[in-house]
Parts: structure tokens; C-alpha cells; sequence
């Protein structure tokens, strides 16, 4: 890495956005995206996974 490289730049902008791909798409809904991600995971992919009940 060069001296030009300073990451930490960018970091309060991570902690805002995080680093999925939304943010990219409309940073308006950025949390609504993540919030349909959650839903999916905990509604149907841990059916699947564990066999829990929704």
C-alpha cells in the first residue's frame, strides 16, 4: 500500500451504510432493503435450515 491509500476516510460512511450493495442502488431505502433481508432469513430461509415453526 502506498501513502495515498487512507481507508479511514471512508469509514463513518461504513458504519452509516455498511458495505451491501444497496446503498449503491438508493441510499433512501438502503434500510428498508436490509430490513426485506432480515425478514427473508428469519421467515423462510431458517425453516428450511432448522425446521422452525414461523
Amino acid at each position: 500500500m502506498n501513502k495515498e491509500f487512507k481507508p479511514l476516510i471512508h469509514f463513518p460512511n461504513y458504519l452509516k451504510a455498511g458495505y451491501y450493495p444497496f446503498f449503491k442502488e438508493n441510499p433512501n431505502t438502503y434500510h428498508i432493503r436490509i430490513e426485506q433481508v432480515l425478514k427473508l432469513v428469519l421467515e423462510i430461509d431458517l425453516q428450511f435450515i432448522k425446521g422452525i415453526d414461523p
